[in-house]
């Protein structure tokens, strides 16, 4: 009991009331306290009984690895006591129940090798790093301690999967983030590209405004003040419009015309002044400089248009094609003169052979003269300065009549596969071009538009 109690009193234990029996035989000791380095709470029952020779020693408390260190201790200071006594060696018998016994606490009872002085019972407890040999061990009297194992291996699979899925959910945040962050780089990509895009249609949509700036200047320029040189050019709308005329031959068959693209065409025939601004001669018969020059060939008439083009530093320069002609002169209109179907007025709107002389000619007269002196002295026929009529619907002077005017296309006797586009009928073995528009030759009157002359 002394030893016991001195053993106690190490761990900081406090004695509360020791019990006897009236033989003697049999002594119960309780203690409360804490325990040594840990300073945990426990309670100690001693036991002694003198018809047995045993001394039991119970523990309680909060620490299951307290409880056992302090039992390993009391069982090692008491088999020393036995030891210096002489006595014989004790046998002890451990019993630990609903606790975790170290493997360390045991070896003071076992030697190192597993094998035991006594019977240690382990009931409901769990056994750390323990090398005591089955043989030496009782086994638990229920099948509680397997149910224990179970629900510790139900615990360890359980953490391992809360380990799976913290894992499995981490990987998810950070296939999240990275997609989201691919996400943002992309929006930031795609947004970039749409303003490059916005900016780039801007650029051009400015370039498209500047140019339709200087194109409406120089539109305006050409309208009011002309080239280089001087020549006035009206803008022609697109559009378009029934070509030909089924009262003569070679305007069949009536067709359509489509003009896909506005052009600008002389305001004036091309006058004198300007022939000799750029070819340095004048061919004409009648002198002027505001007279339409005249006895050009259509190869003159190319020559001049490529001086015209090196001159103002271009490539537009060009002769209409016969239907851009015939589209411009009827300027909207469906009749047989740009003005109306009757004649009446034609001499508010041309130069001919009735109006372009002296006198006019007998009625009913046609040509009879001398092809070498095509303006007889008789009725003085000549040229007038261009604009001095009136325009058609679209402001051109002198569309009818004063001289003939030179188109692109080669001569066909009708319009049998002529283009339907605008363009010039450039195909064809013939090497006469046509010209449009009727002069002051003295002739029964001047052609319509509907129909080609060569």
């Amino acid at each position: 009991m002394g030893c016991a109690s001195a053993q106690v009193q190490l761990h900081d234990v406090r004695h509360v009331k020791t019990f006897r029996t009236a033989d003697g035989q049999s002594y119960e000791a309780w203690y409360y306290g804490r325990t040594k380095v840990t300073k945990k709470d426990l309670v100690i029952k001693i036991s002694i009984n003198r018809d047995t020779e045993s001394i039991e020693v119970f523990a309680e408390g909060n620490d299951p690895g307290d409880i056992t260190g302090l039992l390993a201790e009391i069982g090692r200071n008491l088999a020393r006591q036995f030891e210096g006594s002489g006595r014989v060696q004790p046998v002890f018998n451990i019993h630990i129940k609903d606790s975790v016994v170290q493997r360390s606490n045991l070896l003071s009872y076992c030697e190192i090798d597993g094998t035991c002085g006594g019977d240690v019972v382990i009931e409901d407890a769990y056994v750390q790093r323990s090398n005591i040999v089955a043989g030496n061990v009782v086994q638990p009297r229920d099948e509680r301690d397997e149910e224990g194992q179970r629900a510790r291996e139900e615990e360890r699979q359980r953490k391992e999967k809360e380990e799976q899925e913290r894992i499995r959910k981490e990987d998810e945040e950070k296939k999240e983030r990275e997609r989201k962050a691919r996400a943002e780089q992309e929006k930031k990509a795609r947004e970039e590209a749409e303003r490059k895009k916005r900016e780039e249609q801007e650029r051009l949509q400015r370039q498209e405004e500047e140019q339709l700036r200087k194109k409406k200047e120089e539109q305006k320029k050409l309208a009011e003040q002309g080239n280089s040189i001087g020549m006035k050019f009206t803008l022609i709308p697109a559009g378009e419009f029934m070509m030909g005329s089924d009262e003569f031959d070679w305007g069949k068959p009536v067709h359509k015309v489509k003009i896909n693209k506005p052009f600008y065409l002389g305001t004036y025939p091309v006058t004198q002044a300007e022939w000799k601004a750029i070819m340095g001669d004048n061919p004409s018969y009648f002198k002027g400089d505001d007279l339409p020059v005249e006895r050009v060939s259509w190869d003159d008439v190319q020559e001049f248009i490529s001086k015209l083009n090196e001159k103002e530093g271009t490539n537009k320069y060009r002769l209409p094609s016969e239907s851009e002609w015939e589209y411009a002169c009827r300027a909207g209109t469906t009749t047989r003169y740009s003005f109306r179907d009757s004649e009446s007025k034609l001499g508010d709107y041309a130069w001919y052979a009735e109006n372009s002389g002296s006198r006019p000619p007998k009625k009913g007269y046609c040509a009879g003269y001398d092809k070498d002196d095509w303006f007889s002295l008789e009725w003085n026929w000549k040229t007038h300065p261009v604009g001095q009529k009136k325009p058609n619907h679209y402001g051109l002077y002198d569309m009818h009549g004063n001289v003939w005017e030179w188109v692109q296309d080669k001569y066909h006797s009708d319009y049998d596969l002529a283009p339907i586009n605008g363009s010039a009928w450039e195909s064809g073995d013939g090497a006469i071009r046509v010209d449009r528009g009727g002069q002051l030759e003295p002739r029964c009157q001047v052609l319509p538009v509907g129909g080609p002359q060569q």
